[in-house]
């Protein structure tokens, strides 16, 4: 049986002794295998403990039984008891002592709680109290403060605890220090000649920008029908509530300024009354021809004409 073993396992002879002498390996391997089949138990004469293999038994004898081998060994564990520092209960620590002098071998992470309940609790002492009392103290009374009802000094309307001006939003806005904060945080960013001004529907169709449907259907036409035109960027001052202002007409066709205006106000009147050259408004009912034509020949949606349409 043993032969049978060996030929079979002669794989496994890949063990420390084995590398020097192939038969050895697989002689120790077939005895650990009968062993196992046998159900043969090894008693250690000294103790009376119980192994399955003889190398087991073997290296009990040598580390338990022999002195030489126990000399050797320079640390030894101890179980010793501690006392929790929150709750001073006894909990049980291992330590290594070292077999020479007796010296133990303290751990610097060692555990000093007991439990995660009594390590992640925070106990406060005297100082640390007093120092959080008189914090909370003085948040209380800034809170207190900062809850009191507050009056706009205009008008007498409740405003926010954290107002600092002490005026309401619409008496600050009224102040002439606000007013100037204002236009020279605007300033160079609005008014005047600016593409993408309009309310319409606005985009470019072969080079010119159109802030309106109705100022695309004039270009239109126009430029189908070979009439000479171009945007105009000319401004012209006017006076309108003591104050003066820009006026920039929209086109400029055979000497004569264009404007396209579907409704009017006062402004717009004052712009007219000030203006000294040959102006021609387009309005509501004049541009009619213009949108027909456009229509009849792209449809209702020649929006779509622009080159990159912005609505």
């Amino acid at each position: 049986m043993t032969q049978n073993i060996v030929k079979d396992k002669c794989r496994y002879s890949s063990i420390g002794r084995a590398s020097e002498c192939h038969s050895e390996g697989c002689e120790i391997i077939a005895r650990c295998l009968l062993d196992k089949v046998s159900g043969k138990v090894h008693n250690c004469k000294i103790c009376n403990k119980k192994f399955d293999k003889h190398q087991s038994l073997g290296a009990h004898m040598v580390s338990m039984h022999n002195e030489k081998f126990r000399k050797r060994k320079r640390f030894k564990t101890i179980i010793i008891s501690k006392r929790c520092i929150k709750c001073s209960k006894k909990f049980k620590v291992k330590r290594s002592k070292y077999v020479k002098n007796n010296i133990f071998n303290i751990r610097k992470d060692e555990k000093q709680f007991c439990s995660h309940k009594c390590a992640n609790s925070h106990k406060h002492t005297t100082k640390s109290r007093n120092k959080i009392s008189e914090k909370m103290k003085k948040l209380r009374k800034g809170a207190a403060n900062k809850k009191v009802d507050r009056y706009c000094s205009s008008c007498k309307i409740k405003i926010s605890a954290y107002n600092k001006s002490g005026l309401c939003q619409c008496c600050l806005g009224k102040t002439e220090s606000f007013r100037k904060r204002v236009s020279l945080a605007v300033k160079g960013k609005t008014g005047g000649l600016r593409n993408g001004g309009g309310r319409g529907k606005q985009g470019w169709y072969k080079g010119y920008f159109c802030n309106s449907s109705w100022e695309l259907a004039y270009v239109v036409l126009n430029i189908e029908h070979n009439i000479k035109f171009f945007r105009n960027k000319k401004g012209f001052k006017y006076k309108y509530e003591g104050k003066i202002f820009n006026y920039y007409p929209d086109f400029v066709e055979n000497n004569t300024y264009i404007e396209i205006k579907g409704f009017d106000t006062a402004k717009t009147l004052a712009k007219r009354k000030n203006f000294k050259h040959d102006l021609r408004v387009i309005s509501k009912n004049e541009i009619v021809p213009y949108i027909e034509y456009v229509v009849n020949k792209y449809g209702k949606d020649y929006i779509k004409l622009y080159d990159n349409m912005r609505v």
